[in-house]
């Protein structure tokens, strides 16, 4: 079956990096895929970064955080990493993304952070 192909913003979140809302990337992918798809088109594009981890130890959070002004920016993500987030509550790899991101995906945003 095919979808539509989604555009989605991803972010990678290390502890000790100043945040910039510049580093958020696209990602195009059917929204019929999976999120085990999902990772393993992250890893592809991100090889550099994640050469060591196999695609399904990525851990991805669907959030929705405005990218638009990096202040604001910075604020939402702290104030994810600091009340939001969750380790144990990771997309699950067997989900559809139409499932996941039934809605159209708001723009100006990160959708994904790893």
């Amino acid at each position: 079956m095919s979808g539509k192909i989604i555009t989605l913003f991803c972010y990678i979140y290390r502890r000790n990096d100043e945040p910039s809302h510049k580093r958020a990337f696209p990602i195009k992918i059917d929204n019929t895929e999976t999120v085990g798809i999902l990772k393993k088109v992250i890893k592809a594009e991100t090889k550099d970064i994640f050469d060591h981890l196999a695609a399904f130890d990525l851990h991805l959070w669907n959030v929705e955080i405005p990218s638009k002004n990096n202040a604001v920016f910075k604020e939402r993500l702290a104030a994810y990493i600091k009340n939001d987030h969750k380790l144990d509550e990771d997309m699950t790899p067997s989900d559809e993304l139409c499932d996941v991101f039934p809605d159209r995906l708001p723009k100006n945003s990160v959708h994904i952070i790893i």
